[in-house]
């Protein structure tokens, strides 16, 4: 669970990833991926 964040995090697509509660816990400034 923690490599998905972590995953989603850096790929900036939380949303897609994970949608559990504890993503929500993730600060809103989250950098996405260069267009």
């Amino acid at each position: 669970r923690k490599v998905k964040r972590v995953y989603a995090v850096e790929h900036g697509d939380i949303d897609v990833h994970e949608s559990s509660v504890g993503i929500k816990r993730l600060p809103p400034f989250i950098p996405r991926h260069p267009p």
